[in-house]
């Protein structure tokens, strides 16, 4: 049960925190300095670059668990033994490792017996994003690491118009759902849907007309807060890591901090990775804080 008197149990399952928290980890190239690879804060400044492929591609060919564990789940996505709480991260981030390898095996495209890593993570996606759901707490959960995988697959995209026309639209879809339903009292709906909307608008902003409109919103603030309020979801971003959870301990419960926690830290980081600018100076501040508190 969480503060609110809510059985939240399923939703707390979902995606599947260690998954997750994993798949951002792998976006970011944060193997160990042991291991001769960058920390999360040096890999985030060439996020897919050439350097950041060839890392991983070194990974693969040495055996490094987390390269083995990432192909083994990238080669499961759109396949009955697809792993649970798969978003199509696994595959999107196999598609830069690898490229447009065509490979032997279960395929989700019609007719078709090979598949590439960027169409196995497509099939899930367009599964997932297919219709605006219900359920807020999808929107919550998925709306930043859509983005990632929407950049993730940008080059394929760029081949394939007419799909990044549909994951263009359907998203759009739920940043407008994301603006009628974001409650700024809400701290889990303001780092999931409010800090989402920013991370959507920033990595589609050169092919989405709209992106500008979803950055700017009075609902969203933009990424420069005027204030720690609840006037916009910046400026209650603001307010929550400078105040109510001033010292590091989040202001859900038990059940939810951890879960609120990776939403903040994944849409802030994504944002000030792909402006190359720290828009959440105050996140960046916290972060120490917030890890200690979990101890």
């Amino acid at each position: 049960m969480n503060d609110r008197g809510i059985d939240i149990s399923a939703h707390c399952k979902a995606p599947g925190l260690p998954v997750v928290l994993l798949a951002f980890g792998l976006a970011l190239g944060a193997l160990t300095a042991s291991d001769g690879f960058l920390s999360v804060s040096e890999a985030a400044e060439d996020l897919f670059s050439p350097a950041w492929v060839a890392r991983w591609q070194r990974a693969l060919a040495e055996g490094h668990p987390w390269a083995v564990l990432l192909e083994d789940n990238a080669k499961k996505s759109a396949t009955p033994a697809q792993r649970y709480g798969d978003t199509g991260m696994y595959a999107a981030l196999m598609s830069r490792i690898k490229g447009d390898t065509r490979y032997p095996g279960e395929s989700c495209i019609p007719n078709s017996t090979t598949y590439t890593y960027a169409e196995k993570s497509w099939c899930v996606i367009k599964g997932l994003i297919a219709s605006v759901p219900g359920d807020r707490n999808i929107t919550r959960e998925y709306t930043t690491s859509t983005a990632i995988n929407y950049l993730a697959l940008k080059p394929w995209l760029d081949q394939n118009p007419t799909i990044k026309a549909e994951f263009i639209n359907k998203m759009n879809a739920w940043a407008d759902a994301n603006l009628v339903r974001t409650r700024l009292g809400d701290s889990d709906e303001t780092t999931g849907q409010g800090l989402g909307n920013m991370a959507w608008a920033v990595v589609s902003a050169a092919d989405n007309p709209r992106a500008s409109y979803y950055l700017n919103h009075p609902i969203i603030g933009g990424l420069t807060p005027t204030g720690a309020n609840f006037a916009n979801s910046r400026n209650a971003i603001n307010l929550y890591v400078t105040d109510l959870a001033r010292g590091g301990v989040w202001i859900e419960s038990g059940e939810y901090n951890m879960g609120t926690l990776r939403l903040l830290f994944m849409g802030s980081e994504l944002v000030s990775t792909v402006t190359g600018v720290d828009h959440f100076p105050e996140v960046t501040q916290f972060a120490s804080s917030a890890a200690l508190g979990q101890v």
